[in-house]
């Protein structure tokens, strides 16, 4: 046990004598600013550790679900009808009720049903149009002008009055 002691104390000496040359031949030592640590007072209270959870059941096997046929979109449930006459400003009538006067914009009930669509003029035949309202529809409609008739004229005679 006296060779370890001494064996120590070597080790010891040779330590020191090593700091003392370090010190004295300019070298230095750097120190970083310590932190304290932080106080146990200031950590939150640890709550017990909760249970375990229960363990969890299989899942069953989801069977794959049919691949499945993308659906076409809902017809519209008005359409739109625009509406031209030659000559313009004619009015437009869906039975008895005025829609407008051409050039004009509806909507219409959509509908595979025909319905009756009446364009009028003054000094111009009325012409009924017949439509089905399934999707949008422009019309263009040429007005045929009435004859006119000649205002009557009468001369006087002698005799009484001549009709021309």
């Amino acid at each position: 046990m006296a060779s370890a002691r001494s064996t120590t104390a070597i080790i010891w000496s040779t330590v020191v004598s090593a700091g003392a040359m370090l010190g004295s031949s300019g070298c230095t030592r750097s120190t970083a600013p310590t932190t304290p640590a932080p106080a146990v007072a200031d950590a939150p209270p640890t709550e017990p550790p909760a249970e375990p959870a229960p363990p969890l059941e299989p899942v069953a096997e989801v069977e794959p679900v049919a691949e499945v046929e993308p659906v076409e979109p809902a017809a519209p449930v008005v359409v739109a009808v625009q509406i031209s006459s030659t000559p313009a400003g004619a009015k437009v009538y869906l039975g008895e009720t005025l829609l407008g006067v051409t050039p004009m914009m509806a909507q219409l009930p959509r509908s595979d049903e025909s319905v009756a669509v009446r364009v009028e003029h003054a000094g111009y035949a009325t012409k009924v149009v017949e439509l089905r309202p399934e999707a949008d529809v422009t019309l263009d409609v040429a007005l045929v002008a009435t004859k006119r008739v000649r205002g009557i004229s009468t001369k006087k005679t002698g005799r009484g009055f001549i009709l021309s």
